[in-house]
């Protein structure tokens, strides 16, 4: 039974697709940073109920001042 489960995890891990980044400039700091779409798309699902590949209503903060970025 534990070795069924290790192999549907394997394949699960397997099929996860990538999606790939987006890249924010943090001015204060001016620092360049990515961040992965999947967390992009975390944050719209948890703040407004729907995602898509846009960032104009997502908040996202530098990881070094924590301000909040503008696209």
């Amino acid at each position: 039974m534990i070795v069924k489960n290790q192999r549907k995890q394997r394949k699960k891990k397997q099929k996860k697709e990538d999606f790939g980044t987006c890249s924010f400039y943090c001015k204060p700091c001016q620092y360049e940073f990515e961040v992965e779409w999947e967390t992009i798309w975390e944050l719209q699902e948890l703040t407004h109920g729907f995602v898509g590949f846009h960032t104009e209503d997502s908040f996202i903060s530098c990881p070094k001042c924590h301000e909040l970025v503008e696209d």
